[in-house]
């Protein structure tokens, strides 16, 4: 085998709104970053609080063009299949046709997923984030079926992501909260900081905050921007008086997450009032940072972007 693709680790992640791909290249003690993308499918489309949903036909198809096109995109690297990974975040733990949902996205990846724990996906971005902000002591990672929040102690999975509580509540904030705090009541507090966000919601804040254009995107533009609690109140009240067409016209914003994004930065503001953070600082270094490291040898890589 080439030494120089055996070198090359691929991650693939289904989630409840998005196929995201990793490549990384191990180099000398570190992971450095060579290529990722991310595609919006909605996994969970129509689902609401029930901690259970049916994955509906046109969504798993959809899922499943995005799986091929990852897969193409590690054979154009020539990454090995020893080095890639396949899993699954709240798409699949909460899909009561899982079974069949698994078959179909692992025909068109290649190979099995392996579908992680809320416990596990909050492992995986807490290590992923401090590959690259080792100060960070609290990571939450806000997706599209679940919201996951990790300390070097504890992690705690919620059904709090940004497609449910929009498919649920809509952008009703005094109906949102009564759901959320309770759930968040049992979160770690006051041991969160310095806080550090990952995943989509959270790139997309610091993208719109940063003015920087969708096309314009690679990780370095908004990876480790702090992002204050007011900033994410004024953000959602500016969007809120928004129509759907014009939130899409907003510099930064990815279209297909118009209509999430409010509801998903009112469970950020609810987390970080809990914890009473008033600020968290962005890491593109997330989950599959995580899974990528432990799959190269360990979990204390130096990530590059």
């Amino acid at each position: 085998m080439n030494e120089e693709h055996s070198e090359r680790f691929g991650a693939l992640d289904v989630g409840s709104n998005s196929v995201r791909m990793l490549v990384v290249e191990r180099q000398d003690g570190s992971l450095r970053y060579v290529e990722s993308s991310a595609e919006i499918t909605r996994m969970t489309q129509g689902w609401g609080t029930d901690a259970k949903g049916d994955v509906l036909p046109q969504a798993l198809e959809r899922t499943a063009q995005e799986v091929r096109k990852v897969r193409q995109r590690l054979d154009f690297w020539k990454i090995p299949e020893v080095n890639r990974v396949c899993f699954a975040t709240e798409s699949l733990r909460g899909a009561r046709n899982a079974s069949g949902a698994l078959d179909v996205l692992a025909r068109a990846a290649g190979q099995p997923l392996r579908v992680l724990s809320g416990d596990a996906e909050g492992r995986y971005g807490f290590h992923g984030a401090r590959m690259a902000l080792p100060e960070a002591r609290g990571v939450f990672d806000l997706g599209g079926g679940s919201l996951e929040v990790c300390t070097e102690e504890t992690a705690v999975s919620v059904p709090l992501g940004a497609v449910r509580m929009t498919g649920q509540f809509a952008e009703d904030e005094p109906a949102l909260r009564a759901y959320a705090e309770p759930l968040l009541a049992a979160m770690p507090r006051r041991e969160l900081a310095p806080l550090v966000g990952v995943g989509g919601t959270s790139s997309t804040v610091a993208m719109i905050l940063e003015g920087v254009a969708v096309e314009a995107y690679t990780p370095a533009t908004v990876h480790g921007k702090k992002i204050h609690l007011e900033e994410l109140r004024t953000l959602r009240k500016r969007l809120g008086a928004l129509s759907l067409e014009e939130r899409r016209k907003v510099r930064g914003m990815p279209g297909a997450r118009a209509d999430i994004l409010p509801s998903g930065v009112m469970v950020m503001e609810i987390l970080m009032e809990n914890a009473h953070c008033q600020w968290y600082v962005h890491s593109e270094c997330d989950l599959l940072w995580g899974v990528l490291g432990e799959h190269a040898g360990n979990d204390g890589w130096r990530a590059v972007l």
